[in-house]
């Protein structure tokens, strides 16, 4: 049997000069999206592009636990490391990333009817020009292409 096709692509708003908003919606009881994004196991089998995978994922998950992770290696390797600042079981989870690019994020998962989950990732960003310049790096295409790994994944979770 084929996995179900996506619902849909992410929404990208932009709510203010310093935030911007990525809502999906996933096929999915929340618990199982929640694990998802949380358990170190799990999320680089698809956050972020199939060319570019998680090589290292670290967490410590509990507010003022500190997480890093990792994509590629050597030369190409990207780092984030952060802070988580609210993790509200399966409801909210923020973090800080204390990186180069400092950003409060906070992801809300809505239980829908159907059986959907829809994820709401707010960034906050110090300035317009940064949340202009992550956004010119492909970061709303890099979420979709690890969100389209997700629903792939969470078939098999359930």
């Amino acid at each position: 049997m084929a996995p179900p096709k996506a619902i849909s692509v992410s929404t990208l708003t932009l709510p203010s000069d310093t935030e911007l908003l990525i809502v999906r919606a996933f096929r999915a009881p929340r618990a199982l999206v929640w694990r998802a994004f949380t358990d170190a196991s799990l999320l680089p089998k698809w956050m972020g592009p199939a060319e570019h995978p998680m090589t290292r994922c670290e967490m410590d998950l509990r507010p003022g636990g500190k997480f890093r992770w990792v994509w590629g290696k050597g030369a190409t390797e990207h780092v984030l490391p952060g802070e988580f600042v609210e993790v509200d079981p399966p409801r909210r989870l923020a973090y800080v990333d204390t990186g180069e690019t400092p950003s409060h994020v906070t992801l809300t998962f809505t239980q829908e009817k159907g059986g959907l989950t829809k994820v709401a990732m707010l960034g906050r960003l110090p300035t317009r020009q940064m949340r202009d310049e992550i956004l010119a790096t492909g970061y709303k295409e890099g979420t979709d292409l690890g969100y389209a790994r997700l629903d792939a994944l969470l078939p098999g979770l359930a």
